[in-house]
């Protein structure tokens, strides 16, 4: 027989979570961005700082921000403030012009992602095209493959994170943006260099 007392608890904690769930969702997401390969770097407790300021930032702080001059401004002035709180960590040297802009855009991009399907085509297409791609060593090392890197202004001598001066990440983006617009394809595909290189470890 069915318990009438627990039924009502259910049915209330269903509405409890689903009143805040736009807060667990954030929370969440940025829970889920701290991986194994993203905390190694910082020391023990550095995740539980910089979970609340990313849960802070909403869907609706991307679908407004409309343009592309617009949302770079955003997310520069929201990377600052990332880098101010990893700044503190003594346990390596790290680099914040290359930690905290990864951080958001892997946030960023999970919160799309999350939310895709409460956004309009319209509203899909416009964000998916302003995400920037996380930065990491895979991204890095795919573009290193490329032939006529080593000719590129500003990245022949970047050669892991630890090389990234204040405008590296910034300007990596503005290279995968040129290529964006020619093929047409959102610059957040490059990010999916990190599958293959993934794929082509688990084969050797």
């Amino acid at each position: 027989m069915k318990s009438e007392r627990f039924q009502k608890t259910l049915e209330n904690k269903f509405e409890n979570l689903d009143k805040d769930r736009d807060k667990h969702i954030r929370e969440k997401v940025a829970r889920l961005v701290f991986g194994a390969s993203i905390v190694r770097v910082f020391k023990p407790g550095m995740k539980e700082k910089l979970i609340p300021k990313l849960a802070k930032i909403k869907i609706e702080d991307l679908k407004k921000r409309k343009q592309e001059r617009i949302f770079k401004k955003w997310f520069q002035k929201e990377s600052r403030k990332i880098a101010k709180i990893i700044k503190g960590d003594k346990k390596k040297r790290i680099n914040v012009y290359a930690h905290a802009p990864k951080i958001l855009a892997l946030y960023c991009r999970a919160l799309f992602n999350e939310n895709c399907k409460a956004l309009s085509k319209q509203e899909y297409k416009r964000i998916e095209k302003l995400l920037f791609v996380p930065i990491d060593s895979y991204v890095i090392r795919a573009l290193r493959n490329l032939e006529g890197y080593g000719k590129i202004k500003g990245l022949k001598n970047i050669k892991s994170m630890a090389d990234f001066k204040r405008g590296t990440f910034m300007n990596i983006q503005e290279i995968l943006k040129g290529a964006s617009q020619k093929t047409r394809i959102p610059r957040i595909v490059f990010d999916y260099v990190w599958g293959e290189e993934i794929k082509q470890v688990q084969t050797k």
